[in-house]
């Protein structure tokens, strides 16, 4: 049986982990020194989809060959490089080596992001970094937005924002958007991006001008990339922030 002792400081190959071996001596335990090193690297995928090939973290003894008797569970933890932003680092992420070698086969991420990095541990020792990857943003499935658009008495025009995502609210841009007035007698008059394509983030927003005597003033939004989807806004008045 092992018992953990000092991690050492990590080097360009992986942290030195100093694990006490207990026997019968009366001079005290043996200690056999472990070295992590990620021979499997995360690759880049897209949201929720399983990271292929299998995260692999090797640990070796001072000699730098495979520790087959190792038992220690290894940890991953996940992070973004330069930022200070952390995402859920979803499926098991904590396991024991086989042969002296960890397989991680069922991680993935939901949060679309660039420039993650996972680190691998030993209890509270140092940690070994593993290589960037990137997680996308999923196929198209739903539109973010509308909702009752608050106006004050008297306001010719309001600004309305749509966002395209995949089913983890992750923004896809070059998404097309359009904006129609379904009543009310108003007019769309302009449309951000000019493309009337969704921006880097996802999003694009209208400036509809609203119609002065028609009743209600309504707006639909479609997009062909979602084409089970729509959106409704309606302006409102509302002077409780008007001036």
């Amino acid at each position: 049986m092992h018992t953990k002792g000092k991690l050492a400081s990590p080097s360009h190959l992986g942290a030195l982990v100093l694990l006490a071996a207990c026997g019968g001596s009366t001079s005290g335990p043996a200690t056999t020194t472990y070295q992590l090193a990620f021979t499997q690297n995360p690759t880049s995928v897209a949201a929720d989809d399983v990271i292929t090939p299998a995260v692999q973290v090797e640990l070796r003894d001072a000699q730098g060959h495979v520790a087959t008797n190792a038992v220690d569970f290894v940890a991953l933890r996940m992070y973004q490089k330069d930022s200070d932003f952390t995402a859920a680092l979803l499926g098991s992420s904590y396991k024991q080596p086989v042969n002296g070698v960890v397989t991680f086969d069922d991680l993935h991420v939901d949060e679309a992001r660039s420039g993650y990095v996972l680190t691998a541990h030993i209890g509270y020792g140092a940690a070994i970094s593993s290589g960037a990857f990137d997680v996308a943003a999923g196929a198209p499935a739903t539109l973010l937005g509308g909702d009752v658009v608050p106006v004050c008495p008297g306001a010719v025009e309001a600004d309305v924002a749509v966002h395209v995502a995949d089913n983890f609210r992750n923004g896809l841009p070059n998404m097309p958007v359009t904006f129609t007035v379904t009543s009310g007698g108003g007019s769309i008059a302009s449309q951000t991006p000019s493309s009337g394509r969704t921006d880097s983030t996802g999003t694009s927003v209208a400036k509809w001008i609203l119609g002065v005597g028609h009743g209600e003033n309504d707006l639909a939004v479609h997009s062909s990339a979602v084409p089970n989807a729509s959106l409704a806004f309606v302006a409102v008045e509302d002077i409780d922030d008007c001036p």
